[in-house]
């Protein structure tokens, strides 16, 4: 679908809160795109797109969702200008954290629908790991952490100056909380 707004050559910000269209049906001219938000649930495929084709993303805030937790990748996906992430992972996105390369990164919110467990650990360890110490701001929902996963973080992340424990802001269902504990 060619839109004319999204082929716009000079369009930096895009701002898609209420988008009903798959993404990657409409074609959107990505190489000045430096700031995306797009608040509707966007499959792995869909985010793999996105990432490859702004490689001048500076701030990204992206819903993740998609019962393949498999994202095919074997080269790094860079986004070298990428300072902001905020991202609601409800997919565990363990490989593409494998994967990104992101060395700018500095401010990170960070939220998972996955509980945690003992076989399992958070794949902002993995994200955290990747991002060379530089780490200064951190959002996420401590409830979906165990302590020694929150403890590790925490070392993974020498030069905070912001930390924000905030609810995760797609809701929990009451289920989903009562069925944890």
């Amino acid at each position: 679908m060619n839109s004319g707004l999204l082929n716009a050559k000079h369009l930096s910000v895009l701002e898609l809160e209420c988008f009903p269209y798959r993404i990657s049906a409409t074609e959107v001219d990505w190489s000045q795109l430096t700031h995306l938000t797009f608040s509707k649930l966007v499959d792995i495929q869909e985010t793999r797109k996105i990432f490859t084709r702004c490689t001048r993303l500076v701030y990204c805030s992206i819903n993740i969702s998609d019962t393949q937790t498999d994202f095919p990748l074997s080269t790094p996906l860079s986004l070298p200008h990428l300072e902001t992430l905020l991202l609601v992972d409800r997919c565990a996105l363990v490989n593409l954290f494998e994967f990104l390369d992101a060395p700018s990164l500095h401010v990170i919110s960070y939220h998972s629908m996955s509980w945690p467990t003992n076989s399992r650990h958070s794949h902002l360890l993995t994200l955290l790991s990747r991002t060379g110490n530089r780490v200064e701001s951190l959002t996420i929902d401590v409830q979906y952490y165990s302590l020694a996963d929150l403890m590790q973080c925490f070392e993974l992340i020498p030069f905070l100056t912001h930390f924000t424990n905030r609810a995760c802001p797609l809701d929990t269902s009451e289920e989903q909380a009562n069925n944890h504990t």
